[in-house]
């Protein structure tokens, strides 16, 4: 099974975006997952798994042959990855609670690492043979890292600290002496700050080309600090006029300063000059949504594309080609909140002009937005298109803005698109269901199905009598029934679990149709339709008798509690995800006869 889209990011730290000098690709992490974006066809190309932990940062070698990752979780290490055939080519363990920022020399021979807050350690690797040359430890907090073009040093920035390193001088150090041991203490000194000393530093980095002899550090307090590469010492101190900076770059003579937000400035790495300035990008502007400031970017001197981070999770690329004409290239507008769940849709007729198939994927997240992703399925998977919906559960929205609001939505839980692609519904915190229109997005019904959240919602169309029912699951442990086609109300309630409902399906086994139901009491409920006899006009000839009434007639004991689960109906097997974190397959067959 491969991984064909990612749909998200998690910059966490400044070293959670990187630029490959040679290709123009962009590297970003998403959670487990380092994704290669290729800006020149804005196609996802490749992705590096790591299996069990978060990836923190990246940094591509200087002849992009090579990506490396930092990660946190458990044994954290820094890996590093071919990039032509994703073969992880070397592992590093030195660190025990995580990896902030990891770099790799202009040389190509080392690669630095720098862990987070509890690791306090800082590691030289000579990482094709595996070694861990020199180290050191570091009491203040790290923000950012960056190496000097030279490959002389490096310098890291956090609270109260500017400190360069040198670990070539350590390594020659070594190599003279006789008597050594296998790790060295990392040389390093610390800057010359003067009245900055008190200063939170939160992004720093070295000049190239021209402005090779500086070294460019922001304050929290909205400073810009210029230190002298050789020196140590600050040659300039200048306030950014009230508005604070979050995270630098710098390119032969143009120096690039995010801001909080949003603005991207560009200014004279010599004499300070501005040169001019990036908004928001429009599709932020247009939605009403918050960038939320920059969190990092990163420049490609070969394409003239800049990329940039934004603290809610969004992407862009511009195009500095042109100074006079500069172009939004990609926008990537992701979650920046936790997904609660996801649906999605396709129309028969949606064909591309090159053959593919056009899906829509909804998704639905704690940052009060649903989301409709065009997603195109060709030789490439990639999402072109992309409609926001804000919740009404009452967060302030900015001002000037006409986002298409989901009415009487509340807090959402959970979303799922009818059968028949005429209504998107969702369920709430309040354990209330809202049927909207898909097409006009209009409030068309509204049902108090549940007392408590609603946590599952399943559509399910008998063919034999073309009724459409919706099935609900909430945490008040009640299963609702509800005919679509009579304005959804509830015609059957099912009360046979224990505790909250995780998962529930609908699936037709023999001449039956069935309910699959699952909780966090670790069972899994089958129940199934059942004739009314009491109905006071029999049912005519060649028409079928509506689903009313629902039985537990079987259900399986498991040793974990189920999160959700999926049914084939050609071989009348099921999948059951596990809060173990294992996935099992189950016959319906394998469940056992109720005797309730």
């Amino acid at each position: 099974m491969n991984l064909d889209l990612v749909l998200g990011m998690s910059c966490n730290n400044k070293g959670s975006l990187a630029c490959d000098q040679n290709s123009g690709l962009v590297a970003h992490t998403a959670s487990g997952v380092l994704v290669l974006l290729n800006t020149r066809t804005n196609c996802q190309v490749k992705y590096f798994h790591v299996r069990k932990n978060c990836v923190s940062s990246a940094s591509f070698s200087k002849d992009g042959r090579y990506v490396t990752t930092g990660e946190t979780g458990f044994r954290p290490a820094v890996r590093v990855w071919r990039v032509k055939d994703g073969d992880e080519v070397a592992t590093l363990y030195g660190h025990e609670f995580g990896i902030k920022c990891v770099r790799f020399s202009p040389c190509m021979r080392e690669i630095i690492s720098v862990g987070m807050e509890h690791d306090n350690v800082v590691n030289v690797w000579a990482w094709p043979k595996g070694d861990r040359l020199a180290a050191n430890n570091i009491v203040d907090v790290i923000r950012a890292v960056d190496y000097s073009e030279c490959g002389n040093f490096f310098v890291t920035s956090g609270c109260r600290h500017i400190k360069f390193w040198y670990p070539k001088q350590t390594i020659d150090e070594s190599r003279l002496s006789k008597a050594v041991p296998n790790v060295q203490p990392l040389y390093g000194r610390p800057g010359l700050l003067g009245d900055c000393k008190d200063h939170m530093f939160i992004d720093v980095v070295c000049g190239t080309g021209s402005s090779a002899s500086s070294v460019f550090a922001i304050t929290r307090a909205g400073g810009l600090v210029i230190i002298s590469a050789t020196k140590r010492k600050v040659k300039t101190h200048k306030s950014l006029n009230g508005m604070k900076g979050t995270c630098i770059k710098a390119h032969d003579r143009v120096l690039f300063i995010g801001f909080s937000n949003g603005d991207v400035h560009m200014f004279n790495a010599i004499d300070l000059v501005h040169l001019g300035a990036l908004p928001l990008p429009t599709f932020f502007r247009r939605t009403g949504l918050s960038g939320g400031g920059v969190h990092t970017l990163t420049f490609n001197l070969c394409t003239s594309y800049l990329t940039t981070a934004y603290n809610n999770s969004s992407l862009c690329v511009w195009d500095l080609q042109d100074p006079a004409n500069v172009k939004q290239k990609y926008v990537a507008v992701y979650h920046n909140e936790g997904i609660a769940q996801l649906d999605f849709y396709s129309k028969p007729d949606a064909l591309s002009t090159s053959g593919g198939v056009r899906e829509t994927l909804v998704t639905v997240s704690h940052d009060s937005t649903v989301r409709l992703w065009g997603v195109l399925i060709d030789t490439t998977i990639c999402y072109d298109k992309l409609n926001i919906l804000s919740a009404e559960d009452g967060s302030p929205r900015l001002q000037g803005s006409e986002p298409r609001t989901l009415a009487g939505s509340g807090v959402i839980t959970t979303i799922k698109v009818s059968t028949d692609r005429k209504y998107i519904v969702t369920g709430n915190q309040a354990g209330t269901i809202c049927v909207y229109d898909k097409e006009s997005i209009a409030l068309a019904f509204t049902v108090k199905a549940h007392s408590r959240e609603i946590t599952c919602l399943a559509f399910y169309t008998d063919t034999s009598s073309g009724q459409v029912v919706l099935v609900s699951g909430s945490r008040d442990r009640l299963v609702q029934v509800m005919d679509a086609t009579s304005g959804f109300k509830i015609v059957s309630t099912l009360n046979i679990h224990s505790s909250s409902i995780t998962a529930v399906k609908v699936c037709r086994a023999g001449n039956k149709v069935c309910i699959l139901s699952s909780a966090s009491d670790r069972l899994i409920n089958l129940s199934q339709a059942c004739t009314d006899n009491t109905q006071s006009s029999p049912t005519s000839p060649g028409q079928s008798k509506q689903l009313s009434t629902f039985q537990l007639t079987r259900c399986l004991a498991c040793v974990s509690s189920a999160t959700d689960l999926a049914v084939d109906q050609r071989t009348l097997q099921m999948a059951v995800g596990f809060q173990d974190g294992n996935i099992r397959v189950f016959e319906l067959a394998q469940l056992q006869v109720s005797v309730v």
